[in-house]
């Protein structure tokens, strides 16, 4: 009509680029999203703290499409439709990652509602902080500590590790089944010791590896931890000193996330370049374990009965290994 020349993909790109819509050609079927803030307003009602966040606060971060749906979607008359456009909408933005599960009993976890690394200092204790073998780590410092850093990464991993991963506001942990090692990735607000930041915004994010004698973990994550720094702008967090990466690192290692076992015989020497193997143990029996208990409001809860159940589900998985099957940990049903 103008004599604009050029493609509608172009136009579509440059109006997105320019925050005049939102358009991704690899979702949502190729449509466009005109009015964001209609979808944005839908999206953000996650952090509405009279409706909706202190609930999913107190189900550590972790819900439905149905949650969100009985919440606050149906209510202010959003169709199916649009709601799972809205659901796929908060996947792209890494405002959540899957938790857990498939089809409509999917459950999610959105890293901004997560409790502190204090609610699992017991599991930490006995997974990472008293595990042996070889410490591998790097820290990365930063001017600007921006906490989309850590949410971002926390979903890039989550992505991975699923339910699998131990997940808190400023951290995760995860087990890697290959390898048998384990990684404890922690951000921390504040002028770490002996840098010279001094900026009341600064802060480090470090990155911990045992049992990694090859280093395909380290290098891994390392590697997905650069990335968003180079996402985020950030370019001089990485120690001067740090070996340069592999760039075939993530075509190379394909990683396997998992529940860590109690007693694992299968984990290699510092230095040894193949993994030795025991026989297969006779798997246990099978059983299923449920927990289910209603509270009318979830924010009375008193703290001490969430971490019961917590505490009873990490026992729970330590002692069976494999064979607890756990719906988002814990299964909250809603009453009246």
């Amino acid at each position: 009509q103008h004599g604009v020349n050029g493609t509608p993909e172009t136009l579509r790109t440059y109006l997105h680029r320019c925050g005049v819509i939102f358009y991704d050609p690899h979702i949502y079927q190729d449509r466009i999203i005109i009015d964001q803030a209609w979808a944005l307003g839908a999206i953000y009602t996650l952090f509405d703290r009279k409706k909706v966040y202190e609930r999913l606060r107190a189900q550590y971060g972790r819900f439905t499409l149905a949650d969100l749906s009985d919440l606050v979607w149906d209510a202010e008359g959003f169709s199916p439709d649009e709601q799972r456009l809205f659901l796929s909408f908060m996947k792209t933005c890494g405002i959540c990652f899957v938790y857990q599960g498939t089809g409509a009993e999917t459950i999610y976890l959105a890293p901004d509602l997560l409790p502190e690394q204090s609610a699992f200092d017991g599991e930490l204790g006995a997974s990472w902080d008293s595990f042996p073998g070889q410490l591998t780590a790097i820290t990365y410092d930063y001017n600007l500590l921006h906490r989309g850093i850590m949410r971002a990464l926390i979903c890039r991993i989550g992505e991975e590790a699923q339910m699998h991963g131990r997940y808190w506001r400023d951290g995760l942990f995860v087990y890697e089944k290959k390898t048998h090692s384990r990684a404890c990735i922690r951000q921390i607000p504040g002028k770490r010791d002996g840098h010279t930041t001094a900026t009341p915004w600064a802060g480090c994010l470090t990155l911990e590896v045992k049992n990694d004698p090859d280093g395909w973990l380290f290098r891994l994550l390392r590697g997905w931890i650069e990335e968003i720094n180079h996402t985020f702008g950030v370019k001089d967090a990485t120690p001067h000193d740090a070996p340069p990466l592999r760039p075939d690192a993530e075509e190379t290692f394909k990683p396997t996330f998992a529940e860590e076992p109690m007693n694992d015989d299968k984990l290699s020497a510092p230095g040894q370049n193949e993994l030795t193997t025991g026989p297969e143990k006779e798997p246990m029996s099978d059983y299923k374990l449920y927990v289910s208990y209603c509270w009318k409001d979830l924010t009375k809860v008193p703290e001490t009965e969430r971490a019961n159940v917590e505490k009873i589900f990490g026992r729970s998985e330590r002692k069976k290994n494999q064979n607890l099957k756990r719906y988002g940990e814990y299964k909250i049903r809603r009453k009246n």
